[in-house]
């Protein structure tokens, strides 16, 4: 029996909803999305297309769910709404976005649209600080956001977020952030990578010798762009006096760990990529006591699906309290 056939009566945990194409990691996420919908927000599962309304998907809203109903506050709301109002270099699809709970789309805005205000984006400084010392202020905060691709790259990677800081001495620094959440990093990689940014790698001098060979792999070439497009944006506008690439994902998640080590191992300076989990993130921030629980909840405490993991996932030894 397949989720094609499922009836909306059934429980979120019902084997019936099992996807086969997931892996163990992203299985135990779909169950975790599961049931924020049908326990948190009390709504019935939905179809991964209008052209398939039959294909139901435990992890998916319906058609006709509340707009904002993928979003933990009305600030996150707010935030989507001004990214799909304007463009911002990367790539945002509406319906994914308000959709489907897996995505990492909205999973990023949950995490930093909650402080694009520039009223709130302060509350992120401690965090920056963990990463730049020398951060006093936050200036700006931009979801899927790519500098003019004429100057980088001629386009093809964004920043899933871009957070812009004032520094001690009146610069100006940015953190440019990968999220990664349910992707598996081997099936949703870059299937090819082009010349420029080979040649780039190559000649900055920020990479070791026999780089490119040891990057040029499925399931390390898109954090291997994402920090070029940092380097790049460096290198090219004088605005910034410092600039990091920023791989985040939930700390148990072993395989965006992995590849991030395998960038990282690449680079003359291991600086330039640095890894920081959600916790990392949401546990220095001040204040926003609500968001920080709903986040918790929904992202990083698993359990509600302890019964549905197998024995040794690192999400059964995840604490999920700091």
């Amino acid at each position: 029996m397949t989720a094609s056939a499922t009836p909306l009566d059934l429980d979120w945990d019902d084997e019936v909803w099992a996807e086969r194409s997931d892996n163990n990691w992203q299985q135990g996420l779909r169950w975790q999305q599961a049931w924020w919908r049908a326990v948190r927000l009390e709504l019935p599962a939905g179809p991964f297309s209008a052209a398939r309304p039959d294909r139901l998907v435990a992890s998916t809203l319906a058609l006709d769910a509340p707009a904002n109903a993928n979003f933990l506050t009305d600030d996150v709301a707010r935030a989507v709404e001004r990214r799909l109002r304007t463009s911002g270099g990367g790539l945002v699809k509406e319906d994914r976005l308000r959709r489907f709970l897996l995505s990492s789309q909205p999973m990023c805005f949950n995490l930093f649209g909650q402080f694009q205000d520039e009223h709130r984006s302060e509350a992120l400084l401690a965090w920056v600080c963990r990463v730049s010392p020398g951060a006093v202020r936050v200036t700006r905060v931009e979801i899927e956001w790519a500098p003019p691709a004429e100057d980088h790259f001629r386009g093809g990677s964004a920043f899933d977020a871009f957070v812009e800081y004032e520094t001690a001495d009146g610069g100006l620094g940015f953190l440019g952030v990968e999220c990664k959440y349910h992707e598996d990093l081997r099936k949703s990689d870059v299937p090819k990578v082009r010349d420029v940014y080979k040649s780039f790698t190559g000649a900055s001098g920020l990479w070791r010798a026999g780089a490119i060979e040891q990057l040029d792999r499925i399931g390390l070439r898109q954090f291997w762009l994402n920090t070029l497009l940092a380097q790049s944006l460096l290198a090219k506008d004088d605005r910034y006096s410092e600039g990091t690439c920023v791989i985040t994902a939930c700390q148990a998640d072993q395989s965006a760990r992995t590849a991030f080590a395998s960038v990282q191992a690449q680079l003359v300076t291991a600086s330039g990529l640095v890894w920081q989990p959600w916790e990392s993130i949401v546990f220095d921030i001040v204040g926003h006591d609500r968001w920080r629980q709903s986040f918790v909840e929904r992202y990083l405490d698993f359990t509600p699906v302890r019964h549905l993991l197998r024995s040794g996932d690192p999400r059964l030894e995840a604490d999920a309290s700091d």
